[in-house]
């Protein structure tokens, strides 16, 4: 029987997608295979440190001694714990007042100690506290003798003073305000590393640590010039900057290793042209062995004349070695011998 037109027309039509579709196999079956892409790495960013934050202040108890060089006031003293019971052991009394410059009540801390002896302090638990919401702070219990007071607030002393009382006395320090200042800030290396947690001390008797990042901040530093040290693990270094009123100066730091330090146990004053003994540490390898007055007349050999400051570099060293000293006390001129002693501090 004979196709009819439409019929045949139908049938052209399914052959023609046929071969578009057996054409278009052929073709991906011919192409060369596509290489994976690579996967979409997002570019690394440099870490980036965080702000600054506040000083972290250490109390004198959990300070490390530093070498004589770094602190610029003559030879590192013990802490004398047997004296420190005298803090809660007397009827005197104490107080004061803190303001900024403002005139505001400051936050604060402060660090009550009982001076021993030249260069010797002692302080318990309850040395350290807190000012009051007001400004003011107050002692008590304390016994008659020698003290000193010092007053922190954002890393910086705020007032550092010293006094007498007598049995049962309640002494008023008055107020203190502080003054606008400076602020000195940088950062510790040691080996060209950031280095946490080192301590940074000055001459105006700030003790703060660094943070994760070797940074370390000094608020309020007073105008002028100010020592400024630091150290950690028998490394240290430093300088004196001059700090500009409400500047910022930046003070970065290199530790270098310091040699080990001892201590004779000396006070040593200029009095008549003379070098004189002004104080001996007690428990000191000077004591039993030197005398208040006693006119200094060589150090190690090498005469000092009237430089008290020369004196005390030649008597600087390390422990365990001897010290020889020759004084003149009264009519006689004695020869005297010395071991130098390790630094210690009891906590």
């Amino acid at each position: 029987m004979p196709r009819s037109a439409d019929s045949t027309q139908k049938h052209a039509v399914i052959a023609v997608v046929v071969g578009l579709i057996a054409f278009g196999a052929a073709t991906q079956l011919l192409r060369p295979p596509t290489p994976p892409s690579a996967p979409v790495v997002a570019p690394a960013e440099a870490p980036v440190e965080p702000p600054a934050e506040p000083p972290v202040e250490l109390p004198i108890s959990e300070q490390e001694p530093l070498p004589a060089e770094l602190l610029g006031e003559g030879e590192r003293q013990p802490f004398d714990v047997d004296a420190a019971k005298a803090l809660g052991s007397g009827t005197a009394s104490i107080q004061a007042r803190v303001f900024g410059p403002d005139g505001a009540p400051l936050v604060c801390g402060a660090t009550l100690y009982r001076v021993v002896g030249p260069g010797v302090r002692a302080l318990t638990a309850n040395s350290t506290r807190t000012c009051e919401p007001d400004g003011s702070l107050r002692y008590e219990k304390l016994a008659a003798g020698d003290w000193r007071l010092m007053v922190i607030g954002g890393g910086t002393t705020l007032w550092d003073v010293s006094f007498n009382v007598t049995e049962g006395q309640a002494l008023d320090l008055g107020e203190q305000q502080l003054k606008d200042g400076g602020r000195v800030a940088g950062r510790i290396t040691k080996d060209g590393q950031p280095l946490p947690k080192a301590q940074v001390r000055t001459s105006a008797g700030h003790a703060i640590l660094t943070d994760d990042f070797g940074r370390y901040r000094v608020d309020g530093a007073p105008v002028g010039e100010l020592l400024v040290r630091a150290a950690k693990d028998g490394w240290g270094g430093g300088g004196t900057v001059v700090v500009k009123k409400g500047e910022t100066l930046t003070y970065d730091i290199t530790l270098t290793q310091l040699p080990p330090r001892g201590f004779i146990g000396l006070k040593l004053d200029v009095k008549d042209g003379v070098v004189i003994v002004s104080g001996v540490t007690p428990k000191s390898p000077a004591e039993g062995v030197v005398q208040l007055g006693d006119v200094v007349v060589r150090v190690a050999g090498e005469e000092v004349g009237g430089e008290a400051d020369r004196a005390r570099k030649l008597a600087a060293g390390p422990p365990g070695e001897v010290l020889k000293l020759t004084v003149r006390r009264g009519e006689q001129t004695l020869d005297l011998s010395l071991t130098r002693a390790t630094i210690e501090v009891s906590r």
